[in-house]
């Protein structure tokens, strides 16, 4: 099990798209984008603390998302990534 530290998806339907593609779905209310993967080795809890502090304060935001790739390949892709073509701050 690898642990890493994400954001969790809200207010996009990806469900038609996850349909399309060679992936196994995961249930809606994990859909989350990674920010960085810190790998097998659980993190500390005063390192976990210290990354809870720096992002709480962090408002919502929202993206506009560019081209998807499928990694490790598009025969067997095992996770997706897209290209972050914009970022503004969470308006509603």
């Amino acid at each position: 099990m690898g642990y890493f530290y994400g954001i969790f998806i809200k207010e996009l339907n990806i469900t038609p798209l996850i349909k399309t593609l060679p992936v196994i779905p995961v249930e809606r209310e994990n859909l989350h984008m990674t920010i960085t993967y810190i790998g097998d080795q659980r993190p500390s809890q005063e390192v976990d603390d210290k990354i809870g502090i720096s992002i709480g304060s962090i408002p919502c935001f929202r993206v506009r998302l560019g081209q998807l790739v499928l990694l490790p390949n598009t025969l067997r892709p095992r996770y997706w990534r897209w290209r972050l073509l914009a970022m503004s701050s969470w308006v509603g």
